[in-house]
């Protein structure tokens, strides 16, 4: 039976899962895929909002500071995760649970500018975050 389904649902079920892979099965590739997709959704509904998305917000802090051009900010910023879709290149060097936490916070952001709240299992993730990766600062759930 068909059903229709709307973006944000889809976004937050993925995210969602993506938070579940990550710390029960230490599963940070596809965390990866999956929050990026989620990301992506999330992306798309602040723009029919007009707003900022984290992904912009990260590219003009990057232009800012760095002068790197937008296409190459925006390459740089998601080289992991083009990489496990299209793998072209035969190898890529990368920490894979610190791009999984990336990703996944950069999924759960937009989801606040969306909601303006977070949820019980994003604050559940700062907290296994802060708990397992204490070298990362700033993970703070309000």
């Amino acid at each position: 039976m068909k059903e229709t389904y709307h973006i944000m649902d889809k976004a937050d079920s993925n995210l969602d899962f993506a938070i579940k892979i990550f710390i029960e099965d230490k599963q940070y590739a596809p965390a990866i895929l999956i929050a990026g997709a989620a990301e992506d959704d999330f992306a798309k509904i602040i723009e029919e909002n007009n707003k900022d998305h984290v992904l912009n917000l990260v590219k003009n802090s990057f232009l800012e500071n760095e002068g790197i051009a937008k296409k190459d900010t925006h390459d740089k910023i998601n080289r992991v995760k083009n990489w496990l879709k299209h793998g072209d290149t035969p190898t890529l060097e990368y920490d894979e649970p610190l791009e999984a936490i990336q990703y996944i916070l950069r999924a759960i952001n937009n989801y606040w500018i969306i909601n303006g709240k977070y949820k019980l299992n994003h604050k559940s993730f700062f907290k296994y975050v802060k708990e397992n990766w204490p070298e990362i600062n700033g993970i703070e759930s309000k």
